[in-house]
């Protein structure tokens, strides 16, 4: 074999050597890209989290009572406090989710609470006392559209979607009501809508209810024409009247309320005494007790007095409305 033949031999070699590395090399960089578009499938390189390991969907973050949180899920724990205002972000988020609230009104106070689930959930309402036990009273309430009344407050219709909504009205036999309830899932989750609703009394401009007894009346002046309600636990409302040597009262309830009122003396005690008035009379009573018209018309008497002050209370006698005042 000469020389020239040994270079070229060299020279085919080398070239062989050459592109079996060249080969190698694009081979090596397919399989590396194949295997890190298969790994970026499963990693998320800005979290560093495997998608199989990725956290599952969650809520958002809850409100429930406009508290920027999740209510407590037991009563002991705290309630979320309520005004009379509507809240929209209320959820039950998880199994077991059991959300409480509470709110206070004044006596003599109308209130309502809707609870209006999303069309999907359906809740179950429950009142409870100051304790967390099931509530029972003997005040009147709306229970799945219904007004009849129940012993026990344990609200829910069954439908999912449907609003739970319970109403009362507070006497004044006290200084204020504060009361309690929870909202629970009876089948799915989502969201729930709470309308708290408060109408407070205003008895003769009042801003607030008269009182049951002469002690706790509403001082009214002469000559002007006062608004008042009785309504389901409101029984009773009583006024202070400045009289002079005649004076002369009337009471117009409203077309739903039937009305008596009874005159009281400066001491609050019932006024026994033989007066002539309007309407007819039974003077074998020594009360002076008014109550001889029907629901929706006035009662009306006239006496003469050297006292200068007396007290009228108004009864409710069936009924419920408003209902005005005036005296001279």
């Amino acid at each position: 074999m000469n020389k020239k033949t040994l270079i070229i031999g060299c020279i085919f070699l080398l070239s062989v050597l050459v592109l079996s590395a060249c080969d190698n090399i694009n081979t090596n960089k397919t399989s590396d890209t194949s295997q890190n578009e298969e790994e970026s499938e499963i990693f998320d390189v800005e979290t560093g989290i495997d998608e199989d390991e990725a956290e599952p969907e969650i809520f958002d973050a809850e409100n429930d009572g406009g508290s920027g949180a999740d209510s407590a899920d037991d009563f002991q724990s705290g309630q979320v406090a309520l005004e009379a205002l509507p809240y929209e972000s209320n959820k039950i988020s998880h199994e077991g989710d059991t959300d409480f609230y509470k709110f206070t009104v004044k006596p003599g106070d109308w209130f309502e609470v809707k609870v209006i689930p999303d069309k999907d959930l359906d809740v179950k309402v429950k009142i409870l006392d100051s304790g967390g036990k099931d509530f029972t009273w003997d005040f009147t309430y709306r229970y799945g559209g219904s007004s009849a009344g129940k012993n026990a407050f344990d609200i829910n219709s069954g439908i999912a979607g449907k609003e739970e909504s319970f109403w009362s009205q507070m006497g004044s036999d006290k200084a204020g009501y504060t009361y309690y309830f929870s909202v629970s899932s009876v089948k799915g989750l989502g969201s729930y809508k709470i309308i708290l609703e408060v109408k407070p009394q205003n008895d003769a401009n009042s801003e607030g209810d008269a009182g049951e007894k002469p002690s706790k009346s509403v001082e009214i002046a002469s000559g002007h024409a006062y608004t008042g309600l009785l309504n389901w636990n409101d029984d009773m409302d009583c006024y202070k009247l400045s009289t002079g040597s005649k004076a002369s009262v009337t009471v117009a309830p409203s077309t739903d309320l039937d009305a008596s009122f009874k005159v009281h003396d400066s001491g609050g005690k019932d006024v026994t005494w033989d007066l002539t008035y309007y309407k007819k009379t039974n003077k074998n009573k020594n009360m002076f007790s008014v109550n001889d018209a029907a629901a929706g018309l006035a009662e009306s008497i006239e006496w003469q007095t050297d006292g200068a002050v007396q007290y009228i209370c108004i009864k409710k006698e069936a009924g419920s409305g408003e209902y005005t005042i005036t005296y001279s």
